[in-house]
């Protein structure tokens, strides 16, 4: 995303020519859509540029969040290896 604005910024700036990538990037920028190239590399959504753009800025903090707190004890290891081993053994 952040290399695909920098390039819309050196095209604005005369810097460089545009491709049919580029104008498809510009024109969704300015129609508030989410550009078809991040929409490949990213989560599906009928929502406008804006708020997916918001709601997409949430879910990374909510995955920094759950990975901080995320933590593996040796125990909690241990029994789910036995659940496992157990349901097999049936």
């Amino acid at each position: 995303m952040a290399a695909d604005l920098f390039l819309l910024l050196y095209l604005f700036q005369g810097e460089l020519t545009i491709t049919g990538d580029m104008e498809q990037l510009q024109n969704a920028l300015f129609l508030d859509q989410v550009p078809h190239i991040w929409t490949e590399r990213a989560y599906p959504s009928l929502q406008g540029l804006t708020a997916w753009f918001a709601d997409l800025l949430l879910r990374l903090r909510e995955l920094e969040t759950w990975s901080t707190d995320f933590v593996v004890s040796c125990c909690s290891i241990i029994f789910w290896f036995t659940v496992v081993k157990l349901q097999y053994c049936v």
